[in-house]
């Protein structure tokens, strides 16, 4: 993506390719899940997705790393990690003892998830849930600083925190699914966004009146 960053045509083309990593979570879930019991998933699953961290690293270094090396030096970076990660899962990585691999069709499949009210329901959870969060990590640089004036290493560093926080608690909701059961953990976590969204949507202020800054604002 490093040879458009004076076009947003061909950047939007870069993030579609580079947005195809983020398959890997859609295949990691179930290949986690293969290797443990359903009682131990939850824990399982919320720590493979506390490497949604990296989100959190990017934020942090992508300012200094364009000050200081240009503006390629992230993407040529995030290029070669994502390289070395590949090579080395392709030797160490292997599916769970007794997989089956599916007999029928993937169109098959398909239709048969889509037939199941649950498919549905656990989609429209899901695209509030994790699209929310990337929609904040994304959106959140770019408010700081248009309504607070934040820099744009503030912000970034602030986004992080945001990250932090949440990455923190995805093997915590998953301890807590384990064992007290998925549905209360949903209803809580849904109940607490909707009073942090209601406070946010307050415009609460980001630095006190000595400048200083405010975390709470923030998150």
């Amino acid at each position: 993506a490093f040879f458009a960053l004076d076009s947003y045509s061909l950047m939007l083309f870069g993030g579609f390719f580079l947005g195809i990593a983020g398959t890997a979570f859609a295949v990691g879930v179930p290949f986690v899940n293969a290797w443990f019991p359903p009682e131990k998933r939850g824990l399982a699953v919320g720590i493979f997705g506390a490497g949604m961290g990296g989100t959190a690293i990017s934020a942090l270094t992508t300012v200094p790393l364009s000050e200081d090396l240009g503006r390629t030096a992230p993407f040529l970076i995030t290029a070669v990690v994502l390289a070395v990660y590949a090579v080395v899962a392709w030797l160490v990585m292997r599916d769970a003892p007794g997989r089956v691999a599916p007999t029928t069709s993937l169109a098959t499949r398909l239709a048969a998830n889509a037939r199941l009210p649950i498919t549905w329901q656990a989609s429209l959870l899901y695209a509030v849930a994790f699209g929310g969060y990337v929609a904040f990590s994304v959106f959140l640089p770019t408010y700081l600083k248009t309504a607070h004036g934040l820099e744009p290493a503030d912000a970034a560093n602030r986004m992080a925190g945001f990250v932090v926080v949440a990455v923190l608690m995805r093997p915590v909701g998953g301890w807590l699914s384990d064992r007290l059961g998925s549905i209360p953990v949903l209803s809580a976590s849904f109940a607490v966004v909707t009073a942090c969204a209601a406070i946010a949507a307050q415009n609460p202020p980001v630095t006190s009146a000595d400048g200083s800054n405010l975390t709470l604002g923030t998150v």
